[in-house]
């Protein structure tokens, strides 16, 4: 497993334990086993700042060479937002496959001030990317913004996010 791409062994793990599953479920004469469908869940779990925090670095150590400044930097707003999820205007998603947490998206009511909202920590696990969990995730949170009647919302990113790009300019 240690010449595997970064975070290809949980995903390598989860198709054996699919495919142990399947074997079983053919050697007792079962139903196929199916796969758990993605849940889109509102509101703080555990392990949401740790999981969140490793699908970034996963992602972005490998794509763009970030290290130990930017898993800092997000692990310090993952964790100060996980203390303000109880202020009305702030919110978290999670997709759930099964009990694993395998995306996220947050927004930040309070952060930028002056009625916007500020989406952070979008994120989905690399086994799950182009299935439209992201997109499920965005969709939440954004409808989250109108109910809460911001004027605005922001987010920052940076050129050659192109699949995220395309997400964030198709909801406005």
């Amino acid at each position: 497993l240690e010449k595997l791409p970064v975070g290809a062994s949980a995903g390598i793990a989860e198709g054996l334990q699919h495919y142990a599953a399947a074997l079983r479920a053919h050697r007792l004469g079962e139903a196929s086993v199916a796969v758990p469908p993605i849940e889109i869940v509102s509101g703080y779990l555990p392990g949401f700042v740790g999981r969140a925090l490793e699908m970034h670095m996963q992602f972005y150590s490998r794509a763009v060479g970030f290290g130990a400044f930017f898993e800092a930097t997000v692990g310090s707003m993952l964790s100060e937002l996980a203390n303000r999820l109880s202020h009305p205007q702030n919110q978290t998603w999670s997709a759930l496959s099964g009990d694993r947490i395998v995306g996220s998206v947050s927004i930040d009511g309070e952060s930028l001030g002056d009625n916007r909202a500020h989406l952070r920590a979008f994120i989905i696990d690399d086994s799950l990317r182009g299935r439209g969990v992201g997109r499920q995730l965005l969709n939440h949170a954004v409808s989250f913004c109108d109910e809460q009647g911001f004027d605005e919302t922001h987010l920052w990113t940076f050129k050659g996010l192109d699949a995220a790009r395309h997400l964030y300019e198709g909801v406005g």
